[in-house]
Parts: structure tokens; sequence; C-alpha cells
């Protein structure tokens, strides 16, 4: 399909929809992930990725920073950031609130990010997720690909 014109720079040739499965990690020892919610949809146009999704679980037993897997596309240098529209039961300690998902950079991963007023940012902990209860993140937003 073209649009404003018939030029190359016009045509809509890349268009996806789907769905995808995410998934809980740690990057030290890794520990068992149950989830309870779990369902990510997606619109794919071009190079941009847009995403919606909720995960939610348990996770128990790892240590290291939180790794969220199972992104449809791979992420490309300088992609964007997916904000977070809500959270339940991650503790931010002396932070402020529970940034979004920092693509990483040729990975199909994403890492939490704390925020604070004065303090810099610091990636999710597994002592920052509930020990025993269930952590719930919605979130939406969009981040490029080479795909």
């Amino acid at each position: 399909i073209y649009l404003g014109g018939t030029g190359s720079a016009n045509l809509l040739d890349d268009y996806e929809e789907g769905s995808f499965t995410l998934a809980i990690t740690s990057s030290g020892t890794v520990g068992t992930w149950t989830p309870s919610f779990n369902a990510g949809y997606y619109t794919k146009i071009g190079n941009l990725v847009h995403v919606n999704l909720i995960v939610g679980g348990t996770y128990t037993s790892g240590s290291g920073t939180m790794i969220i897997t199972g992104f449809p596309f791979t992420a490309s240098v300088g992609s964007l950031n997916i904000s977070i529209n809500e959270y339940r039961y991650i503790n931010t300690g002396s932070y402020t609130t529970v940034k979004g998902i920092e693509m990483s950079s040729g990975g199909a991963i994403g890492y939490l990010y704390l925020t604070g007023s004065s303090l810099p940012e610091a990636a999710v902990q597994t002592s920052n997720w509930s020990q025993g209860g269930t952590t719930i993140v919605w979130a939406s937003g969009s981040y490029r690909t080479n795909a």
C-alpha cells in the first residue's frame, strides 16, 4: 500500500501483528519463575515495534538483575524504552518508582529500571521483586528493530 504518493519512500511493505509470551529470569543465579499473568501483543510497522503487555508471577531463589525475556523482535541500537503503565509488588526502596523497561540492544530482552528524584537510574534486582507475592507489570510502548 502506498501512502501519500507512489514513490518507494511512500510504500508500506512491512506490517505485522501478533502475540508473544514473556518470562522472567535474572542475571545471576537463575531462580524459579511461576507465571500468573502473561500476555503480550505487538504491531510492527517497518522497524518500529509497538507492544502492550502484562507479565506477573512469582520469582524465587534467584539473584542479580531482573530480566524480561520473550519480546517478539530484537532491539536495535538506540532503541526506545517501554513505559510502565502500572506495577504492583516491586519494592522500590529509596527510589520513587519503576521508570520503564529498557530494551537491550541486539536482544529480545528488557530490564526494569528504577528512578528517583536525586538518585541515578538503577536496574530492578531480585531483592526488589516480591519474594512470595505476585508481582505484576503492565506496560506499553515502542522500540526499534532491524528485523
